[in-house]
């Protein structure tokens, strides 16, 4: 599928529904109390943010999330660190 053909549906869908999905996928890979399925229902999550393209407000909402995420992983690597030292 394009990166265009996946912001089609974004559109499609609505922020409302894009909601619902990533609602709807969290939730199955928590119910599944399997790591697995919590790794691939991140890279489900990773469509759902490409079709957040369609709209500004809900990609600038998805790209603060990733961000934050990056700030997390940041503190992890750096405490890391100082613990090997």
């Amino acid at each position: 599928m394009t990166p265009q053909r996946i912001r089609d549906v974004g559109e499609i869908l609505g922020r409302e529904g894009l909601a619902e999905r990533a609602q709807e996928i969290m939730q199955e890979a928590i119910n599944s109390g399997s790591y697995k399925k919590v790794i691939e229902a991140v890279g489900r999550l990773t469509v759902i943010h490409k079709a957040c393209g369609y709209d500004v407000y809900w990609k600038e909402k998805a790209s603060i999330g990733q961000g934050k995420e990056i700030i997390e992983m940041n503190h992890i690597y750096r405490t890391n660190q100082k613990e090997q030292s």
